[in-house]
């Protein structure tokens, strides 16, 4: 197969089984798109159109993420968009799947439909809400992600750095130039925590201002590391190999861990890694002193809030969040469990918790998130998430009470079987960081039968209501 090939064979075939539906149902299919916005969920927005036209789910979401993928690889051509469909498309196509290629009777109705399907959202939305002289910057669709611009006594700080996608820095560029600020004015950019969300413009920013201050938490800067070296590890097959036998000792299929292995088994590590500029403890003062860095271990452990103590914000990152309760747990990064291990971060939960009363006790008037909405009653939130927990420890006790099951069974009773990978992958690994916890309070028991991992209790989890 051609090396410019921009879509393999099954996508190929996809992109053909949506082209070949009839011209109402095409139509009807880009009608319906124009009423998505980018603040809402793509799986639920699909799950609901899929019951209104009467079209299957798993052909929407191919025509969404097909459309998303290739705007992202149009964009990274830096070709006009005939010329990359005819150089990525249409040759490949022809010269290295003529068989798919007799299907296609005319390559201009193709190119006409391609070129509205990679437009069918606004992938580069982005939005700016100023409070308080803090600008909000969401970028994104689905899970936006929020970073925050202010000035601090003649100092320019930027929270978090997004994604490294060309659409992201796009739509980034036209926030700073609705904000008339550019790049090289920035003075600080603090990084909640390492994941690629949060990180990936540093570099470009680093490298049109080397000036820039580009600060993060010393555990989160280890983890960077970690990441980093074992993507370019040669034994990173041998630790997905593992992963893979931990993954069916929690309950899954060997199928179904090979095709999530395909898609997550190097857990997003491929992500540029960059020196930091400052590294930061717990209860630091940056910034002259404006700035107060509070270590909050949970979503990762080298997470960090940021509090402003003249305004009384806090910046949250992915610690605290408006709607959800932040995923704990690091099934998805190979050599995560090993690394937390050594520096006694196993009971994720109990580090998380300990930090929420930490945060609660600053009394700050409002939280400023890394998704989702702003929070003005950071205590009631907070109250909220503790209780949460606690509802989760017991619920994951009652189903296993006197009734072994896997970490998947556990995971499934609990958070309900409709999941796709990912979400699978997800419910797994909070279901873990609860069963961790519960087993450092000697609550549940666990043993090895045929393969696989069984946990059960024997009396329930005994609520605390903050």
């Amino acid at each position: 197969m051609s090396k410019d090939l921009a879509i393999p064979r099954n996508q190929v075939e996809r992109l053909l089984n949506i082209y070949k539906l009839d011209e109402g149902q095409k139509n009807l299919i880009f009608q319906e798109f124009t009423k998505f916005k980018p603040q809402t969920s793509i799986r639920q927005f699909i799950k609901d159109l899929s019951k209104r036209i009467e079209l299957p789910e798993d052909l929407l979401q191919n025509f969404f993420w097909f459309s998303f993928d290739t705007y992202e690889v149009f964009l990274e051509s830096g070709e006009p968009f005939n010329k990359f469909f005819n150089n990525l498309i249409k040759s490949p196509i022809e010269n290295d799947l003529p068989d798919l290629a007799k299907e296609i009777n005319n390559f201009t109705d193709l190119r006409n439909f391609f070129s509205r399907m990679i437009k069918i959202v606004d992938f580069e939305y982005y939005k700016v809400f100023s409070l308080e002289g803090i600008n909000q910057i969401n970028i994104g669709f689905s899970n936006i992600v929020s970073l925050y611009l202010f000035t601090v006594r003649d100092n320019i700080v930027l929270i978090d750095a997004g994604y490294s996608t060309k659409y992201w820095q796009n739509a980034f560029h036209k926030a700073l130039n609705d904000l008339q600020i550019n790049l090289k004015e920035i003075d600080y950019c603090i990084i909640t925590h390492e994941h690629p969300d949060h990180t990936g413009l540093v570099t470009e920013l680093k490298r049109a201002n080397p000036d820039v201050k580009i600060c993060i938490h010393k555990i989160a800067h280890e983890l960077a590391k970690l990441r980093k070296e074992l993507s370019e590890n040669s034994n990173l097959e041998e630790k997905i190999r593992e992963r893979r036998q931990l993954l069916i000792s929690y309950g899954l299929k060997r199928e179904e861990v090979d095709l999530m292995m395909q898609r997550f088994g190097t857990g997003g590590m491929r992500f540029e890694y960059n020196e930091p500029d400052l590294l930061l403890n717990n209860n630091d003062r940056i910034v002259d002193g404006e700035l107060q860095i509070i270590h909050s271990p949970g979503h990762s452990v080298g997470h960090i809030c940021i509090y402003y103590p003249k305004k009384g914000i806090l910046f949250s990152g992915d610690h605290i969040l408006s709607k959800i309760t932040p995923h704990l747990g690091t099934l998805v990064i190979p050599g995560a469990e090993e690394f937390n291990k050594k520096n006694n971060y196993e009971n994720i939960l109990e580090h998380y918790l300990r930090s929420l009363d930490i945060i609660d006790e600053l009394n700050s008037r409002i939280i400023l998130p890394g998704h989702e909405q702003i929070i003005y009653d950071p205590h009631e939130r907070i109250t909220a998430i503790k209780n949460h927990h606690q509802n989760r420890l017991y619920e994951i006790s009652k189903i296993i009470e006197n009734n072994p099951l896997t970490p998947l069974q556990i995971a499934l009773h609990h958070f309900g079987e409709d999941l796709d990978q990912m979400n699978k992958m997800l419910a797994i690994s909070e279901t873990l960081v609860h069963l961790d916890y519960l087993e450092f309070q000697n609550k549940v028991h666990k043993t090895k039968k045929n393969g696989l991992l069984l946990y059960w209790s024997e009396n329930l989890w005994e609520k605390i209501e903050f």
